[in-house]
């Protein structure tokens, strides 16, 4: 239950954040006021499969794509190694999806890419540990509406 609320208030803040980086920045990338060394991690984690794993905290937190009310309650869904598929950045000039990278805080940046027509949206959250950066969270692709 008390995952369940966190949950739930971390949406909502996440959503509150995301409309008002909508009025700041036109934008499909906010990219402002990211912590110094993340944006060089983020590109060696799409560039390269072996460091991507190491980088990710498995079993990984998060939802499966196209996940159901009972997903979204029991907060008990959580990533396998041995079941993830390796993530590739976005190109950034793909007019079907938009990004949004934003720092909550020094140590926590949050993704949320979103297919622009059909209303789905993923969201990873990636967390800087004393060696580097990690993904902490990853959301698959759900519906926003």
């Amino acid at each position: 239950m008390k995952n369940c609320i966190l949950f739930s208030l971390l949406c909502l803040l996440l959503a509150c954040q995301a409309k008002q980086s909508d009025s700041k920045n036109d934008t499909p990338t906010a990219t402002t006021e990211l912590p110094s060394d993340f944006l060089e991690f983020y590109d060696r984690f799409h560039a390269n499969s072996d460091f991507q794993l190491s980088r990710i905290v498995f079993p990984l937190e998060g939802l499966p794509a196209n996940a159901d009310s009972l997903d979204f309650v029991s907060g008990t869904f959580k990533w396998q190694k041995e079941d993830w598929q390796i993530h590739k950045k976005l190109a950034e000039d793909n007019p079907e999806f938009t990004r949004e990278l934003y720092p909550l805080g020094k140590y926590t940046v949050v993704e949320k890419i979103t297919h622009v027509k059909q209303g789905f949206a993923m969201q990873r959250r990636f967390y800087k540990q004393s060696d580097g950066w990690y993904l902490i969270y990853y959301a698959g692709m759900n519906r926003t509406d």
